[in-house]
């Protein structure tokens, strides 16, 4: 078993990696925009998707298939594996089944999590991994979007994010890096939308508000970050050295 995760790398070739990142990149759209009711949350579900799948295609057409992979795992599919592990753990002995409907979509996880995470593991034994830890510029921008991420959702969800940016950043890609920061805040315009819609903006509280006013800022400041890259696209697939 152990040979043959370490050899998966290499039995399958560049052209089948390519094939299987499409593939999941369907799963994910799919698993995004699953339940959307209309259009604006159609739009506020495919936006982020669309920025973790562009910075995982970046990743990848630049010769960096661990990254990629990883990024992949982590960010669209690694929350969703808990559905799986709540479904096999909801047997009850008593009624004699399962409390937790078993579903399409955990099934689509559950093959999506075993594929990346052996690959990982596969490129992991053959490649190894160095972590260094280097300034990738833009300091004001990092620290601002570091505290964001920690007065929205607390130190977990800031490691857990650092995570994935750094793996971009480390890879040379700071345009996947920016991409990946970029799907954290992209939706919070569409929220404050929604709130208006919805008549809940009279209950939103002012650390909320600040929060939001904080993201947009965000926003602005991660993609004046990204045009000068955007402007020469022909510059985002040539590998990096």
């Amino acid at each position: 078993m152990f040979a043959f995760v370490k050899s998966l790398s290499t039995k399958i070739n560049h052209q089948m990696q390519m094939i299987g990142l499409v593939v999941l990149s369907m799963i994910g759209l799919y698993l995004y925009v699953d339940g959307a009711d209309d259009v604006l949350e159609v739009i506020q579900d495919l936006l982020p998707i669309l920025l973790i799948l562009g910075a995982v295609w970046l990743l990848f057409l630049n010769k960096k298939p661990l990254a990629a992979h990883a990024v992949l795992f982590l960010v669209v599919f690694a929350n969703g594996l808990n559905n799986f592990l709540n479904w096999i753990f909801s047997y009850h002995f008593f009624f004699e089944e399962f409390l937790v409907d078993f579903s399409i979509n955990t099934l689509l996880i559950l093959l999506a999590c075993l594929y990346l995470g052996s690959m990982i593991l596969s490129f992991l034994l053959n490649e190894g991994y160095k972590v260094e830890i280097k300034n990738p510029g833009m300091p004001l921008l990092l620290l601002l979007f570091a505290l964001y991420i920690y007065l929205d959702n607390g130190f977990a969800s800031l490691i857990f994010v650092s995570i994935y940016v750094y793996l971009a950043f480390s890879a040379k890609q700071p345009v996947a890096a920016l991409a990946l920061m970029l799907c954290n805040v992209i939706t919070v315009p569409f929220i404050i939308v929604r709130r208006f819609i919805d008549e809940a903006a009279k209950f939103t509280t002012i650390y909320n508000w600040i929060l939001d006013a904080f993201a947009i800022f965000l926003i602005y400041l991660i993609i004046v970050n990204l045009l000068p890259a955007l402007k020469k696209p022909k510059e985002l697939i040539q590998p990096q050295q």
